[in-house]
């Protein structure tokens, strides 16, 4: 994820700050940039994604992994 937003690459969906997802200044998701991370590392949760937002980031991961139909 990251706060520059970078509005040439469409597999980067942008999210909006909300309260529910816990953001604070609009983010755009790196599906293009995609890591793993051990669940211990995870320090505590911000927020969860709305149905509308998981709908893009899954769309642009299909994409990115070659998966899309």
């Amino acid at each position: 994820m990251s706060s520059h937003i970078d509005s040439a690459n469409q597999l980067r969906p942008v999210i909006a700050p909300t309260v529910q997802n816990g953001l604070l200044v609009r983010t755009q998701i790196m599906t293009d940039k995609l890591n793993t991370l051990r669940r211990d590392r995870v320090k505590r949760v911000i927020g969860t994604l709305d149905s509308d937002a998981r709908e893009r980031l899954n769309s642009a991961l299909l994409l990115v992994l070659g998966l899309a139909r």
